[in-house]
């Protein structure tokens, strides 16, 4: 409806009277943002290039694993393998003062590679059961969930999700590499907990509080086994909102409801084991590490100042205070020794008192 009040804008009555359709609102749409040469994620990229900023929620952090070693040449995603090159041989050593050796480096790189991506992972077919298909080992990867997945081996590896902001991480400028290595280190933990936290909300969709009145799954138990007698995954209605509050929509619609359409229990059982993969386990070790690499020498020396101060404390404390008796006897003895000899043979001369109030041979001087 048109506003009421002008507010300026002279030709309201004819801008607001124009008859539209959602169609067009969603041309419009498509071609500010679906792609990742349309407008808004090549502003959205330009300026993180300029002035970066960690990612935030769960869909940009998923990007940011996704896309860190990718960048776009000739309409399409391919590996920027010198970036990859560049943080082993220059950012990771130089964050931590060269500290970190070149070899552990790439592992830490790799680590991150195969957290997006593993070949070895999808070389081989899952067990023919989907409900079994527990591997740790193989089809864990995070490409197994989104847009990458090709893997036809697998009963659930499938394209589910997108992040939002997909196309607005990818090609890194060189420039920031320290910059991207300290995201990594340090939102690994909190991506897998956000992981975890949509599993959490994907089981506790109400189907029947969200449109699907025939489906008779409980909140808690969505996905679990057989429960959800959705037709589809995105069939179901409390999917989509749940992947939007997290920053996703679906990564292909056709190909979840094709021919080898899934359903609400593949997500939830092929999330389930990304989550509890081993890929997450060595990108945590790596981390963990690294950072061992960077703070052993600074915790060494703390540890070694401390003790220091430490043993000057009670050094000071024990000999004023005396507490062993060793400095009174330290004392008594060093002075037994000093004896005037002269004294002893001079007659009518004193000899000089080692301690107060009392002297040497009194009654001999007084006869």
């Amino acid at each position: 409806m048109p506003c009421v009040t002008p507010m300026g804008f002279w030709d309201l009555p004819d801008a607001g009277s124009i008859v539209g359709s959602g169609e067009q609102i969603c041309a419009v749409l498509t071609a500010l943002c679906s792609g990742a040469e349309s407008p808004l994620p090549t502003l959205l990229r330009c300026l993180s290039s300029i002035d970066p900023s960690p990612p935030q929620s769960l869909g940009d952090m998923f990007a940011f694993y996704c896309n860190v070693f990718r960048c776009r040449q000739s309409d399409e995603y391919v590996d920027n393998v010198q970036f990859a090159g560049h943080l082993s041989t220059a950012a990771i050593p130089s964050v931590s003062l060269y500290l970190c050796p070149t070899t552990e480096a790439a592992q830490l790189t790799d680590a991150l590679t195969r957290l997006h991506h593993s070949p070895d992972d999808h070389s081989g077919a899952s067990p023919t059961d989907a409900a079994t298909n527990t591997l740790q080992a193989t089809h864990s990867d995070l490409s197994s969930l989104t847009v990458r997945s090709r893997c036809a081996d697998s009963l659930t590896c499938a394209p589910y999700l997108q992040p939002l902001s997909f196309h607005a991480y990818h090609t890194f400028p060189e420039k920031h590499a320290e910059v991207y290595v300290s995201w990594v280190i340090y939102t690994a933990w909190r991506f897998w907990e956000l992981l975890q936290q949509l599993l959490s909300a994907f089981q506790d969709i109400d189907c029947a509080s969200s449109g699907c009145s025939t489906c008779p799954c409980n909140p808690g138990q969505h996905g679990v086994d057989v429960n959800c007698k959705c037709k589809a995954l995105v069939s179901c209605h409390g999917v989509l909102p749940t992947f939007h509050a997290y920053g996703f929509t679906f990564g292909n619609t056709r190909a979840l409801h094709g021919n080898n359409r899934k359903y609400c229990r593949n997500f939830r059982i092929q999330l389930s084991q990304v989550l509890h993969s081993d890929h997450f386990t060595e990108l945590f070790d790596q981390c963990d590490e690294y950072l061992y690499r960077i703070r052993a020498p600074f915790l060494c020396a703390i540890i070694t100042l401390w003790l220091t101060a430490t043993l000057y404390i009670l050094h000071s404390l024990l000999y004023r205070m005396d507490v062993l008796r060793i400095r009174s006897h330290l004392l008594t003895t060093r002075a037994s020794h000093l004896i005037d000899v002269k004294a002893l043979l001079t007659h009518g001369r004193k000899m000089l008192s080692l301690y107060k109030d009392v002297d040497y041979f009194d009654d001999d001087l007084h006869s």
